[in-house]
């Protein structure tokens, strides 16, 4: 009944939008984001409704309709990709990720969640290579991409750039124990392929 009441008020606040939008008074851009922040407030909070009882095809319309009153509302994206491909719809989730990142082409999060897809659901290195390289090339905190990236190229069989990558790490990062075990690894491989 709450999320009906929700999404009542929510197209009653664009309905609203079109009557006081023709008030001189009032400037229209301000009137414009007031509504459609509470809109996608509605469709947002409509949305954990849905998924709490697990309407998740429910959850994923009214996230996709967040993302086209707020392109930049990326975890509404991420949250429509994972329950797409969770539910084996593969092909829209990964249609998700790519419009989230053509809508935020700065965002290196993005890049990164399609990158943790490729190499942890489908097992698909060469498509996670990409996309956690592309994700490198966006300002990000930390080095979660570039550790991640070094496990998609040894999974996929490449291992000197795999070691690369944890050898640069290691050089800035030797206090990481994760950095640390995964360079000498790769050390040790490479130093039995010869």
């Amino acid at each position: 009944m709450r999320r009906l009441t929700i999404l009542a008020g929510c197209l009653l606040t664009l309905f609203a939008f079109q009557t006081v939008r023709a008030q001189p008074t009032t400037p229209p851009s301000q009137v414009e984001r007031v509504l459609n922040q509470l809109a996608v407030d509605a469709l947002w909070s409509a949305a954990d409704d849905a998924f709490h009882v697990g309407e998740y095809h429910t959850v994923v319309l009214l996230d996709l309709t967040t993302t086209r009153l707020d392109p930049q509302f990326i975890q509404a994206y991420l949250d429509s990709a994972y329950l797409l491909w969770s539910s084996n719809q593969h092909q829209q989730a990964v249609a998700v990720y790519l419009r989230a990142a053509e809508a935020n082409p700065t965002n290196a999060e993005i890049w990164e969640e399609l990158g943790n897809y490729f190499l942890i659901n489908r097992r698909d290195y060469p498509r996670a290579i990409q996309a956690y390289t592309e994700g490198r090339k966006r300002p990000h905190e930390g080095y979660q991409i570039e550790k991640s990236l070094a496990h998609a190229y040894e999974k996929g069989g490449m291992l000197q750039e795999a070691f690369d990558i944890w050898s640069e790490l290691h050089r800035l990062h030797p206090e990481d124990g994760v950095v640390t075990v995964n360079y000498q690894h790769l050390l040790e491989l490479l130093s039995t392929k010869v």
